[in-house]
């Protein structure tokens, strides 16, 4: 698993044999769903929508989050609420 410290008391966690992005609220102790429908594939859209095929090392850029998505050599960017 790859985990990314992000603003507001959050974690995000990339996990590679669960092709799917989760969100951990640590103040409110809630897991969510970001991106990922457990399938590996590549295809984009809504989070329950979306495929990925190893998600790895993540970033936050802009209020986007940046992850690797590995086998499928893409970076792929996803917008995150404030």
């Amino acid at each position: 698993e790859n985990i990314l410290l992000g603003s507001k008391n959050s974690l995000y966690v990339a996990e590679a044999g669960g092709l799917r992005i989760r969100k951990v609220d640590l103040k409110k102790k809630t897991v969510s769903l970001v991106s990922g429908n457990g399938e590996r594939g590549k295809k984009n859209g809504p989070a329950a929508y979306a495929e990925w095929n190893i998600p790895k090392g993540m970033a936050m850029l802009n209020g986007r989050l940046l992850v690797s998505d590995y086998v499928n050599d893409l970076i792929r960017s996803l917008n995150i609420p404030k």
